[in-house]
């Protein structure tokens, strides 16, 4: 809140600056995704750029032109402004009848405080209704972990009734919101991406005989990091002693206990060694608050293995924050204390299979947190852990598995994953074991790697000492690889390779691979560059096998448009070859945008300069983003304004149209058209206007609406279209039913 009002101070130290106000707030030139203050109005779009202090700033002041039309999501209001009780007094109270807020019900309010664990939404459900407050709400928040919202709730209503009732009220708030588990329940709905998503699975929740009289499978959420904010706020609110777990407990449930192979509840439902270092702390204080708040008889774990809560906190803070950010599985099994920290969560932690992120499997898998640990920590890698992992990830050799990975994995992912930062000890012994194998007569050839494989691991891991090691020992001084074994190399070309791993495989690859190299590497712009720098005799040689297709691999990856765009001159020096190779150059170039001479030449036969003329050519239009075309077309109109006079760009009048608009040229363009003449050819409808009065409404432009109804009164079944006798307003602003000024505009126009 301090922050904000901060923010706000320093907006308005700006604003009031004439200045500064002069420069910042500039009519732009080309205001596409541009906007002044009083057109930054649609709330929707607020939301999206994150400009939540311009949001408060016109709420409180009462912004008549506020949009509140909100297509996908309001949640993010809600998710932002928690503790500003200030605003929501002002939002209900100036927009209360606004057609968007008043649709909020009571229920709404209740939903969106308890998923955002918004205190001040909470404080104006309770204004707006003070029955709304019962011992269902507050289990309720605490089920979803609002923790914030629980404690306010603690404090105002709930205090004297938990002391009083105790221990038989705090120990059936335990059992119905929290209880040993950090697992979804059956049938729970959560928040994904903006959308709720069903899981069904067994669950650990200790269910004791007490009955709620609410269904909390629909709020119920103790998912890790959630689950350690409710245990922490039972111990410090609640009662410190946390009811003792008990397997009998659950003997009255319906719903199966799940256990650990140490026979313990499954707190924790997850692989260890996929999590973030900062997690797995936050995992273990949970588990330490467990453990220290009653002395728990029936769980099985090894008090040496316990970190204190001090320790946790300052390896907490002495960890960096990129460390903090780490997966678990990324450290070297050297890190003592990730080690720590891995086994103290073992006889806790089990897991299930998760696919898509919402459908779950019913079988469970408790072994590969344990396998894992000891295969990285002990070194151990018996055949259930073969099942589970392949060797080569802890980078331990397996002559039997190297060439079965490699095949299947095709390169796009890191072979050694679980140990890249053991190199010494762990990935150059195994190229060493690798090269020792294959150099070993006695083993069957069947079974050893291909010496290219080890030489695309190298490559893949970026590593240029181990890429010469391999080489030096496999290929004795041999100047090329044997041409059957590079099937894999291409692919493991990238932005960031080492540049002396390409210098030092180039003149080592077959001739036909070297002269296919620059149809590999176009699309990243700093190999190609170095390629063509350092090997200019290979650089042309590779261009006349070359294969151009600009429109197929636009999209994908941009980089391969800016590399021939700097360099097209490369590929083509004829006007035939033009008319062959680049047919669609233009269009790529209007699409990409890049800051060179927007005139492409080309010499001619005398040795002279001329201009590329292109082919007819369209604009790219991904039908979602009509700005994609406008700002397009906008880079014609400044750079090839003769492609729309002559034809060349073949472009509708309906985007002209709003690009002028965008342009601050509309009111030129239309008075240009004496008499509306072009509006009145037949096959010319009304709706060629959808485009550019959307986007008037967008801005809430009443200036311009109020000019093209003046220049088209005369026009009859265009007015109408613009202002609706029968709808009142028309379908091209229906956008503007929840803005006010705009809508109060078009209202008395009919």
């Amino acid at each position: 809140m301090e922050n904000q009002k901060i923010g706000e101070k320093l907006f308005w130290s700006v604003f009031r600056n004439k200045y500064l106000n002069k420069i910042i707030f500039k009519r732009s030139d080309f205001k596409l995704n541009a906007y002044t203050y009083y057109e930054m109005n649609n709330v929707e779009w607020i939301i999206n750029n994150k400009h939540f202090s311009l949001l408060r700033e016109k709420v409180m002041r009462n912004d008549r032109n506020l949009n509140f039309l909100i297509r996908f999501f309001i949640n993010p209001i809600f998710a932002f402004f928690k503790d500003d009780y200030e605003f929501y007094y002002n939002l209900f109270g100036n927009y209360g009848n606004n057609k968007y807020i008043s649709k909020l019900t009571l229920s709404d309010l209740e939903f969106y405080s308890r998923m955002n664990d918004n205190v001040a939404l909470l404080k104006i459900l309770i204004d707006k209704s003070k029955d709304y407050i019962n011992l269902e709400l507050f289990y309720k928040f605490i089920c979803i972990g609002a923790i914030n919202s629980s404690i306010y709730l603690y404090n105002n209503f709930f205090k004297d009734y938990l002391i009083n009732n105790q221990p038989k009220s705090t120990n059936e708030l335990w059992y119905e919101t929290i209880g040993y588990s950090s697992e979804f329940n059956p049938k729970f709905k959560y928040w994904k991406k903006g959308f709720y998503i069903e899981l069904w699975n067994n669950t650990n929740r200790c269910s004791s005989k007490l009955k709620s009289k609410f269904d909390y499978r629909k709020y119920f959420f103790n998912k890790h990091g959630i689950y350690f904010k409710k245990v922490e706020f039972y111990v410090n609110f609640i009662s410190k002693s946390i009811p003792p777990f008990s397997k009998h407990l659950n003997n009255t449930s319906e719903i199966e206990l799940r256990m650990t192979r140490f026979n313990n509840p499954i707190i924790f439902d997850l692989s260890i060694h996929k999590q973030k270092l900062k997690h797995l702390i936050v995992y273990c204080k949970t588990i330490l608050l467990l453990l220290l708040s009653v002395n728990q008889t029936e769980l099985n774990y090894s008090k040496d293995d316990i970190i204190e809560m001090e320790q946790l906190n300052q390896w907490e803070i002495q960890f960096s924050k990129s460390e903090l950010n780490t997966e678990v599985s990324s450290f070297s099994y050297k890190n003592e204390k990730v080690k720590r920290l891995f086994k103290m969560m073992l006889p806790f932690c089990g897991n299930r299979i998760v696919e898509d992120d919402y459908k779950v499997k019913d079988e469970p898998l408790e072994k590969d947190s344990f396998l894992f640990y000891q295969t990285k920590y002990n070194g151990e890698m018996d055949e259930f852990s073969k099942k589970e992992f392949l060797p080569i990830s802890f980078g331990f050799y397996n002559y039997r598995h190297i060439n079965n990975h490699f095949n299947c994995q095709r390169f796009f992912k890191n072979p050694f994953e679980f140990s890249m930062n053991d190199r010494n000890d762990r990935i150059i012994p195994f190229f060493k074991d690798a090269i020792k194998d294959h150099l070993d007569p006695s083993i069957e050839r069947y079974f050893k790697h291909y010496k290219v494989n080890l030489i695309n691991v190298a490559v893949i891991i970026n590593d240029f000492e181990i890429l010469q090691m391999v080489y030096n020992q496999l290929y004795n001084n041999n100047k090329s690889f044997e041409k059957d074994e590079f099937f894999l190399f291409e692919t493991c070309y990238n932005d960031k390779l080492d540049t002396r791993i390409f210098d030092f495989i180039i003149y080592k690859i077959p001739e036909r691979s070297r002269l296919n190299i620059l149809n590999v590497i176009d699309r990243y712009y700093n190999l190609a560059n170095h390629f063509k720098n350092n090997y200019p005799i290979d650089y042309k040689n590779s261009i006349l096998h070359y294969e151009l297709n600009l429109k197929s691999r636009l999209l994908p990856n941009f980089y391969i448009i800016k590399f021939l765009l700097e360099n097209y001159k490369d590929f083509v020096d004829n006007l035939n070859q033009i008319q062959i190779r680049l047919p669609e150059f233009i269009y790529c170039h209007v699409y990409n945008a890049f800051k060179i001479r927007p005139l492409l030449t080309y010499k001619n036969s005398d040795g002279v300069e001329v201009e590329i003329k292109p082919t007819q050519y369209t604009l790219i239009d991904f039908n979602i983003f009509r700005g994609e075309v406008a700002s397009q077309l906008n880079w014609v109109m400044n750079n090839r304004i003769q492609d729309i006079k002559d034809g060349t760009l073949q472009i509708t009048y309906d985007k002209i149209l709003l690009t002028q608009y965008l342009r601050n040229n509309i009111e030129e363009t239309i008075l240009n058209d004496i008499n509306n003449s072009y509006y009145q050819q037949e096959g010319v409808t009304p709706t060629i206007l959808n485009d550019l009065l959307d986007e008037i409404a967008k801005r809430g432009d009443i200036i311009t609406i109020e000019f093209i109804i003046d220049q088209f009164k005369n026009n009859k079944p265009f007015l109408n279209h613009i202002i609706s006798t029968n709808y009142t307003i028309s379908k091209s602003f229906s956008s503007t039913y929840y803005q006010t000024d705009f809508y109060n505009y078009l209202d008395n126009k009919s």
